[in-house]
């Protein structure tokens, strides 16, 4: 087990730190409850998929939210990640996101919303409605590259789910 556990955990930090974009169509369903992340959710793809996905999502645009879902559906800001696209936009913690590009954020727009987040790019311009404290408004961002740190990151904290749900199987 201890050997399986080496092999695999370089593995997974390099798959986990692909937060914000990362995950196919399951393991996006349950990077819902959270944002950028599964913050305790369970991913359903297997983990050679799930690592392919991560592996893209490298080349994908990056915001820099952390997002947090709640039991009514929104997506409420969590963290801006420092120096990233979305603090140099202006979101701030509490920030309840509502659209993307003019597509309400809600399950009957998941699949759409999940196909413009996997061909964004580096450079694409973006668009949320936004809901801050009681008024709405837009704010738009230029997506940038994740960094590398932010990447490990997330690819180590995904794929820890799949090492420990195998650890348990």
């Amino acid at each position: 087990m201890c050997r399986i556990a080496k092999l695999v955990l370089p593995f997974i930090l390099f798959v986990i730190s692909s937060l914000v974009l990362a995950g196919g169509p399951d393991c996006h369903k349950a990077e819902k409850a959270s944002n950028n992340g599964h913050a305790g959710k369970k991913c359903t793809m297997s983990a050679e998929d799930c690592k392919r996905e991560i592996a893209e999502a490298k080349n994908r645009g990056w915001l820099g939210l952390k997002l947090e879902k709640g039991e009514d559906g929104s997506l409420t800001v969590l963290e801006v990640i420092p120096q990233s696209p979305a603090e140099k936009a202006g979101f701030r913690e509490g920030d309840v996101l509502l659209a993307l590009n003019g597509v309400t954020m809600n399950e009957e727009n998941h699949e759409k919303l999940y196909a413009m987040k996997k061909k964004s790019r580096p450079g694409d311009s973006v668009t949320y409605s936004v809901r801050r404290g009681d008024r709405d408004q837009s704010i738009s961002a230029v997506l940038g590259t994740m960094p590398a740190d932010v990447y490990t990151a997330y690819a180590s904290e995904h794929m820890k789910e799949h090492v420990d749900a195998a650890a348990t199987n």
